[in-house]
């Protein structure tokens, strides 16, 4: 998993990252439309190339923020008045793209974070190396005056140190760490999309072998996190019924792809 400073990201913070650098990207890019100066020595059809692929850098954008609106919860009849669109016309559009994107990074973050399996912005396949160059990237365009306008609409809730300007970090200030539920999550999405890839073939080709492998290290670490939380509740008192309900049927689901995967299932996260 991506960490920076023990912060681990969930999905929804990828997909905001995923948006981040591509905004940031897209910023850049268009920058180099502005200036007429360098018009004498590149032809009109340059401009429009360069209007091209920014056209296509902001149709990926629009993509990813529809899908992070989703992970949010956001309904379609909220997106399709956003995007101009009727519900169902909004659905039939961006199902697909959403779809594709939510499984890319999961199958991204079951991979360790290998950029090679998705097609994405950086950021998204990368957080820990992501925000930090996103980070700094807001801090060499804006100065702390404006990113505290834009960033911090009440004063009361300012997330920049007015202190430290070299520490201002307007990206991940406002980005979770992944937490049990957005784990457990990642982990069910995971498993999804596994039999989905799979088809039922089970584990004969070595891609999906390793795929099972690499679930069944994730189930596992979630299993710990489990464990964790379960001996803090019995520490405080409280109510362990819900919590061992579902420590137990993580317990399980890994049992179940760490079989099928040639490991030993009373060793979680451990192949043979």
């Amino acid at each position: 998993m991506s960490d920076t400073e023990g912060v681990v990201y969930g999905l929804a913070a990828r997909l905001r990252l995923a948006i981040a650098d591509q905004a940031a990207h897209m910023t850049d890019s268009a920058v180099d439309l502005v200036p007429t100066c360098a018009d004498d020595h590149a032809g009109a059809a340059d401009l429009v190339e360069m209007a091209y692929h920014l056209a296509a850098d902001g149709c990926e954008l629009l993509g990813l923020s529809v899908a992070y609106a989703r992970q949010r919860g956001v309904p379609w009849d909220v997106l399709g008045g956003a995007l101009g669109a009727a519900c169902q016309t909004a659905r039939e559009q961006y199902a697909g793209p959403v779809k594709q994107i939510t499984e890319a990074i999961v199958m991204c973050w079951l991979l360790g974070d290998d950029a090679r399996w998705a097609n994405l912005p950086e950021a998204a396949t990368n957080p820990a190396d992501g925000v930090a160059r996103l980070d700094r990237w807001a801090r060499e365009r804006l100065t702390v005056a404006e990113l505290r306008s834009r960033c911090c609409p009440r004063s009361d809730r300012c997330c920049l140190r007015c202190d430290d300007p070299s520490g201002v970090a307007p990206v991940s200030c406002n980005l979770p760490g992944m937490d049990v539920r957005e784990h457990c999550a990642l982990v069910a999405a995971g498993t999804q999309v596994l039999r989905e890839r799979l088809g039922g073939g089970g584990t004969g080709d070595p891609r999906g072998r390793q795929l099972e492998l690499k679930l069944a290290r994730q189930q596992a670490a979630l299993l710990e996190r489990l464990l964790l939380e379960e001996a803090a509740e019995r520490g405080s008192g409280g109510d362990e019924t819900g919590r061992l309900a579902a420590l137990e049927q993580a317990r399980a689901e890994m049992a179940e792809t760490g079989l099928r995967a040639g490991g030993d299932p009373r060793r979680p996260g451990c192949p043979g």
